[in-house]
């Protein structure tokens, strides 16, 4: 059996070391938002509440404590001081970048310019955090990713945001197609659902290995000291 603590004391060096986060996007947290209403078109949920979309902005503010957002929050300002990069990984889409997929299903999201691909609230990137933004649902699909993290000397990347079983997951398969170690952050995973933590163990088995935030500032802050 793998002993997953002793991997990640040798993988979580702060030098080495970076957090993604994935998604974390109006878009994915925003109950106004495109997806949420195509969503819950797809599931014979009731969206009868809520105002036409408007791309300009959403007739009322996202929620900062929504569901993991704390808890990415609270990770973020650990890792800061322990000199771990923090890069954002944002979808932006153009008309000329939209899938087909997407197009197909009558799925939008996160267009150039509209407020769905504002960062969630409750999250604000420092002006020296790296932003790469991406296209599909992995982080290193034709982005400057794999060399934003070369270019730092980095190894390992700690992967969160939205959502688990889609962009997060993908950046994690295409994190260790590169040989680079992925660490999944659960709690700082979403949205919260039924198979959520299903989806944290396949990652953490079959991609990485699977840690609580608690758990990896805790080593870190070994390794530091």
């Amino acid at each position: 059996m793998v002993d997953r603590l002793a991997l990640l004391r040798e993988w979580l060096d702060p030098p080495r070391t970076a957090l993604l986060v994935v998604d974390m996007q109006e878009e994915f947290t925003h109950p106004e938002s495109n997806v949420r209403r195509w969503i819950a078109a797809q599931t014979g949920g009731d969206t009868s509440d809520l105002p036409p979309y408007n791309p300009a902005a959403p007739t009322r503010p996202g929620d900062p404590d929504l569901d993991e957002i704390p808890r990415l929050r609270g990770l973020i300002a650990g890792l800061r001081p322990l000199g771990v990069p923090i890069v954002w990984v944002p979808t932006r889409i153009t008309p000329d970048t939209d899938g087909r997929f997407w197009q197909a299903v009558g799925l939008r999201n996160c267009f150039e310019g509209e407020w769905t691909e504002w960062i969630s609230a409750g999250l604000e990137p420092h002006p020296e955090d790296p932003i790469v933004r991406k296209l599909r649902h992995s982080g290193f699909f034709r982005t400057e990713l794999e060399d934003v993290l070369a270019a730092r000397g980095i190894d390992t990347v700690l992967v969160t945001g939205r959502a688990t079983s889609g962009c997060v997951e993908a950046t994690c398969r295409d994190a260790m197609a590169r040989d680079l170690y992925a660490v999944v952050v659960g709690d700082c995973c979403g949205p919260p659902g039924p198979t959520h933590d299903a989806d944290v163990a396949k990652i953490g088995r079959f991609f990485g290995l699977a840690a609580t935030s608690g758990e990896v500032l805790e080593l870190l802050a070994a390794v530091r000291a």
